[in-house]
Formats: structure tokens, sequence, C-alpha cells
């Protein structure tokens, strides 16, 4: 429920879901005031980002509806 994208969920049930590339024991800044771009891990974001990319892409040009929306 802390996610920007869990509004989506609760009013719209839109699956909303979130790819973290951090922890919390490793990755105290989220949500804080100090959470900057300085503190960022943009080299491994991209790697997880073009890791995912094709599970979106099935999920999206899939024929099969896995989700009933509404």
């Amino acid at each position: 429920q802390r996610s920007d994208n869990y509004p989506f969920h609760r009013i719209y049930q839109i699956p909303s879901h979130t790819f973290c590339t951090f922890d919390f024991n490793n990755y105290p800044y989220y949500h804080k005031a100090s959470d900057e771009p300085d503190k960022l891990a943009y080299a491994h974001m991209a790697e997880v980002v073009n890791y995912i990319i094709p599970v979106i892409e099935g999920l999206v040009n899939s024929t099969d509806q896995i989700v009933k929306l509404k």
C-alpha cells in the first residue's frame, strides 16, 4: 500500500505491479527526504528493466486473459 501505483488497483482493480531493484535492508532512503538521484543504482535499474521487458511484452501480447478486468 506504500507504492504510488496502489490507488490504481484499489480504485480501478487494475493490476499495478511494482518492480523494485532494492530491499529495505540495503536502501534505507525509500520514501524519505534523503531519497535523492545520487543514491540510485542506475546501471542495476537498467539491467532489471532490460531483463523484465520480454516478460511484460509476453503478458501484453498474450491472448490468454489471466485477470478478468471489470
